[in-house]
């Protein structure tokens, strides 16, 4: 997202012409836009109305991808996403080539990588090994946090190293990308194995039924207690907060006149720290229990919400926030996942289908309104920190909801946790 950000940016037109620049002063951003807080600015709200049709294509998927994929298997969903995404880099060819279609072609592209949902189809393969009686499954779960961590590594090196050349031309990147997606669709069609369990039976209920059983088993899991529903809340204030990674980007070269290489060389070090501190969240578990594992996790991440009041400011807050959400606290998805799982049991699938679009769907209203917040050419610090200010309320209210004992959010994680504990206790009985 953040390449195609980028990408935005350079087909932002307006009337001021390219400027000269002159004493180091940075591009901006457009070889058809030489005024920088514009092309920051309208590239912001372009690439947000993208990631909103991406995210509303991925509603439409995750309606029937997760259902599709009990039916007919995880590896048809996936190939079908990977033939989107080649689409949708072809559409940024595209977009390179024809100015006056370039804005409708790079939300339409954007748009049809909603099509691919790695998150859900990752989430649906670990939980299937994960069921295997002869693997733990908190070893699974920490074992696909690392597969997903190193496959960000691997390609977020490649964006970077495309970002740090800040393209003015897009045309010889995004030729390459569709090569690359077009072998990786190739790969996958003959070597993806199917992890599914059971597919025969599922299949031969067909789609219809299939169709009205699962959403028999949605219902059940959004009933099944009450503390789902503030759960569900819980976890849409924590999108909506951390939905400002949005504009941390456009925030920094709009405030502190950075380039977007400079920009990516202080956002690099997250890929390499959270990899290596994938542990961390294990050694608190291991050390304190889950439970208390779990709470002194949560503390240290709600602990960022007030660098957001500093990020206009100071430079160096946003990396601060970045490098602890997304790195210190990179184990934190896997131990939700085993302690959803846990909880859950056989329903595991449908929660993870439930909370991805809830997600995607708060995602669909969040880009786009970060965009809009976004004040380039702010001369005050309230008007800069507009966007933070929203992001710490969410947080705010998060904390609220999900340690209030009148809500029981707590009640319904500890369930999970405890189960996890007794499942670690036992082993290290029989050991």
């Amino acid at each position: 997202n953040n390449m195609e950000g980028s990408f935005a940016r350079t087909l932002v037109h307006c009337d001021a012409p390219p400027a000269k620049l002159e004493h180091g002063e940075p591009w901006s951003g457009s070889a058809k836009c030489g005024d920088r807080a514009v092309v920051i600015k309208e590239g912001a709200m372009l690439s947000g109305i993208g990631q909103s049709q991406e995210n509303t294509v991925k509603i439409l998927v995750m309606a029937s991808a997760a259902i599709c994929s009990d039916v007919y298997g995880r590896k048809p969903v996936l190939i079908v996403g990977l033939a989107c995404t080649t689409l949708s880099v072809f559409l940024f060819v595209l977009a390179t080539l024809l100015d006056d279609w370039a804005r409708t072609l790079f939300v339409m592209g954007q748009a049809l990588q909603g099509s691919y949902v790695p998150q859900l189809l990752g989430a649906l393969v670990v939980a299937d090994l994960a069921a295997r009686e002869d693997l733990d499954s908190i070893s699974v779960y920490e074992a696909g946090g690392y597969v997903a961590n190193l496959t960000g590594t691997t390609f977020g090196l490649l964006a970077f190293a495309m970002q740090l050349c800040d393209f003015v031309n897009y045309l010889p990147v995004w030729i390459v990308l569709f090569v690359i997606n077009l072998g990786t669709l190739v790969a996958a069609y003959r070597h993806f194995p199917e992890t599914k369990v059971g597919l025969g039976e599922g299949a031969k209920l067909g789609l219809v039924a299939s169709t009205f059983q699962e959403l028999g088993s949605y219902r059940d899991v959004i009933t099944h207690d009450g503390a789902m529903r503030m759960l569900l809340l819980s976890f849409g204030l924590s999108c909506l907060a951390e939905s400002i990674k949005f504009v941390s980007l456009p925030m920094q070269m709009a405030y502190f006149k950075m380039t977007m290489p400079q920009t990516m060389m202080y956002f690099f070090p997250v890929s390499i720290i959270s990899v290596l501190c994938m542990p961390f969240v294990s050694f608190l578990h291991g050390k304190f229990g889950f439970r208390r594992g779990w709470f002194i996790a949560i503390q240290i991440l709600f602990a960022c919400a007030p660098l957001n009041f500093l990020v206009p400011v100071y430079w160096w807050a946003v990396y601060l926030q970045v490098y602890v959400l997304q790195g210190l606290m990179s184990g934190l998805p896997a131990l939700r996942s085993a302690q959803d799982a846990k909880f859950w049991g056989e329903k595991t699938s449908k929660f993870i289908s439930i909370s991805s679009l809830f997600s995607y769907g708060l995602e669909v209203v969040a880009a786009p309104l970060y965009a809009w917040l976004l004040n380039t050419k702010a001369d005050t610090y309230w008007m800069k920190v507009t966007p933070g200010l929203f992001s710490f309320i969410c947080s705010a209210i998060n904390y609220f909801v999900l340690f209030s004992p009148t809500t029981g959010v707590v009640r319904f994680i500890y369930v999970g946790l405890d189960m996890l504990q007794e499942e670690r206790d036992k082993a290290s009985a029989a050991a």
